[in-house]
């Protein structure tokens, strides 16, 4: 038999290096990063606790533990909507007397009729009788313009409050198909709940701690805490009468007024943008008693030497003699001597606008009693800075329009030169 080729064996392939192979991973190479156990660790750390207050947040909802904090709840009748007369209690406490007014409107807006929010405090509100508020006057004069209109004038405006708690009412009004927003607030910002004083530190008016703050004591949780663990259940809330101011009396100056002014514009600024889903929003400027209302707080400047003190009282003194005999104009060069010492001083700027004025100079009058009212250190008055930021705002965006109130009572026929004083307020 011929003898068969030889099969050639081709040679088995040299053995690949370790390293060019995969290996398998060993016990301790296939676990994780140290980097991503730390990043595993920080948010189970994160997790952990905010899923235990929502349990327990849940959970005192479901015992029916606490109150209602929208401004509007459901009424008894199916439909229909209330105000919550226990809505500022979230803010204050249970012995919070601060109301809304009563109201009840269909959750859904009738075909064809127009509904507007009246949002402020109590000069919105119609204090010191609602029933003689400017939106009643809207809805009558609305009414009788327009017959064959139906219009909704809902005033939720309240005593007491503040431009950070209209925000929160205006978030739920802008839940009720608004047509028109009507802004008409800023009298509180320097004498509210969150306005400051000599020991306020600067901190607590951040506007996202202020936020984070409401939506705490917002929550059934918060209310827990505060009213049954801490005891402010029905604490005595601190008497904020004539007294309580003149010794929290606050310079104009001071950066903390900066901040009120800061968070106003904030606070002003998102209320127009929840009214973005009405048709629009009319933002009012805040008129003051300029001619008849005098400081009711006044602060010197600081530094304030025991020489200059001496030398101030002696000019206001002779002031005060020819103001004594009703002749101002002899009393004009002692008090501009003073306002030279010190600028600062609203009481001293209101008695050389008094002056200016008896002399017929209408003018510089006017620019003293503004000074006089921007200077108060006491600011029940609303400030011509918040005025501005009115302004301001309703210039920046198309859907909101301005009603320059200070602008109208300065040009009633009613305002001596111009100068609102109190035959255009109560």
């Amino acid at each position: 038999m011929p003898n068969k080729k030889a099969r050639k064996v081709r040679p088995a392939p040299a053995a690949a290096h370790r390293h060019d192979l995969p290996q398998k991973k060993s016990g301790q190479e296939s676990c994780l990063s140290p980097r991503r156990k730390w990043a595993y660790r920080l948010l189970f750390l994160l997790l952990t606790p905010l899923l235990a207050l929502s349990i327990a947040e849940g959970l005192l909802w479901l015992a029916g533990y606490g109150l209602a904090t929208h401004f509007f709840i459901p009424s008894e009748k199916p439909g229909r909507y209330v105000s919550n007369d226990k809505f500022a209690q979230q803010y204050f406490n249970r012995r919070a007397t601060s109301r809304p007014s009563l109201l009840d409107i269909p959750a859904q807006k009738p075909p064809g009729a127009i509904r507007i929010f009246v949002l402020g405090e109590s000069a919105a509100m119609g204090t010191p009788d609602p029933a003689f508020s400017f939106s009643r006057i809207l809805e009558v004069l609305l009414s009788r313009q327009y017959p064959e209109q139906t219009f909704e004038v809902i005033n939720t405006a309240m005593r007491g409050i503040d431009s950070h708690i209209v925000r929160d009412i205006a978030r739920d009004c802008a839940e009720f198909d608004p047509d028109l927003f009507i802004v008409y607030m800023g009298n509180n910002e320097m004498v509210g709940l969150h306005s400051p004083t000599p020991r306020t530190p600067s901190t607590a008016l951040n506007p996202h701690l202020i936020r984070l703050s409401q939506a705490c004591k917002s929550s059934r949780l918060g209310q827990f805490v505060r009213w049954k663990i801490l005891g402010l259940d029905r604490a005595q809330m601190q008497k904020q009468d004539m007294e309580f101011f003149r010794q929290n009396r606050m310079r104009a100056d001071d950066p903390r007024c900066e901040a009120v002014r800061r968070n106003f514009k904030l606070n002003l600024e998102e209320i127009c943008n929840l009214g973005r889903k009405s048709r629009g929003v009319l933002l009012a400027t805040l008129p003051a008693n300029l001619k008849d209302f005098p400081p009711l707080g006044s602060l010197h400047r600081s530094p304030w030497t025991d020489t200059e003190q001496a030398q101030w009282e002696k000019l206001c003194q002779t002031a005060m003699a020819f103001e004594q005999t009703s002749n101002f104009t002899a009393a004009i060069p002692s008090l501009l001597e003073a306002t030279r010492l010190d600028a600062t001083y609203a009481e001293t700027q209101f008695r050389l606008a008094r002056a200016w004025l008896a002399a017929g100079d209408h003018v510089r009058a006017r620019h003293h009693f503004q000074l006089a009212r921007d200077l108060d250190a006491i600011a029940f008055r609303p400030l011509s800075t918040l005025n501005s930021i009115i302004r301001h705002v309703a210039g920046q965006r198309p859907h909101t329009k301005l009603v320059d109130l200070e602008k109208a009572f300065a040009e009633s026929h009613l305002a001596e030169v111009g100068l609102p004083g109190g035959k255009l307020f109560y």
